[in-house]
């Protein structure tokens, strides 16, 4: 909370203005990127529908992160928690220090998408069902297209999982 004001007040920094410059036309985008969702599509989109504002971008950030508290709250409720340990796994993510870099600086918005996709593909794991692979595959495609680090996510949580769910 003590950074709040932080964040909302920033600006852009170092790779932020490559990023803004390529989603304007201004340089060219790489023929192949290893992060087409967080690093070419969501600054186009942004940038093509809402502007090139700073806070634009921060809002942008900090609605992908009040989902993942989201998503962190029906994980938790998945795995059968008491409504206490809910509320607090959920706050505790909400508030955690650490997600100050990536709400504060607007390339950050890698690992809020990757972060969110993994969350979304673990809800769909522990759902089940069709519905859960949906969201298993979904989730996995945003965590892969997200960041690097994405390409570790488990694509099942127990042997014969997705051939149950005929």
């Amino acid at each position: 909370l003590r950074h709040g004001r932080r964040v909302w007040g920033a600006g852009f920094f170092q790779d932020d203005w490559t990023f803004l410059a390529r989603a304007a036309g201004i340089l060219p985008a790489p023929e192949i990127s290893a992060r087409p969702l967080s690093l070419d599509l969501y600054w186009r989109v942004v940038g093509a529908t809402l502007g090139y504002e700073p806070k634009v971008y921060t809002l942008t950030r900090c609605l992908l992160h009040v989902a993942s508290g989201f998503l962190v709250v029906r994980l938790t409720r998945l795995l059968h928690a008491s409504v206490a340990t809910v509320l607090l796994a959920g706050a505790l993510y909400l508030l955690s220090p650490l997600a100050f870099e990536a709400l504060y600086w607007a390339s950050g918005v890698t690992d809020l998408l990757a972060n969110c996709g993994l969350l979304l593909a673990l809800v769909g794991m522990l759902r089940g069902g069709r519905p859960g692979i949906i969201l298993l595959i979904v989730g996995g495609l945003v965590n892969l297209a997200s960041k690097e680090t994405g390409w570790g996510l488990p694509l099942t949580d127990r042997p014969g999982w997705i051939s149950s769910i005929s």
